[in-house]
């Protein structure tokens, strides 16, 4: 059986390198992690995941922009999206 796919993009390296190893930590996952745009679409698109864990503010583009690009992709339309920001506003 496959593991479940996990993506995660966010800017912060620390940040998306801890979530890794915690969500790994919860069970058996295949997790890849990226850190801006161009990887967040190419990344979704090469890995298939079964949930995208996204920086709402990744540089060059915000989250909801990246959400409408794969939603409006046929074969990327339907995964599940979590958005995450360490901003507190």
């Amino acid at each position: 059986m496959a593991l479940a796919r996990v993506l995660i993009i966010h800017e912060n390296s620390d940040l998306s390198s801890a979530l890794r190893l915690l969500i790994q930590e919860m069970g058996p996952y295949d997790v890849y992690e990226g850190n801006c745009y161009a990887e967040a679409v190419a990344a979704a698109r090469d890995y298939r995941p079964d949930l995208l864990v996204l920086d709402a503010h990744i540089p060059l583009k915000h989250g909801s922009m990246v959400v409408e690009e794969l939603r409006n992709d046929p074969d990327l339309g339907t995964i599940p999206v979590v958005y995450l920001s360490a901003l507190a506003t």
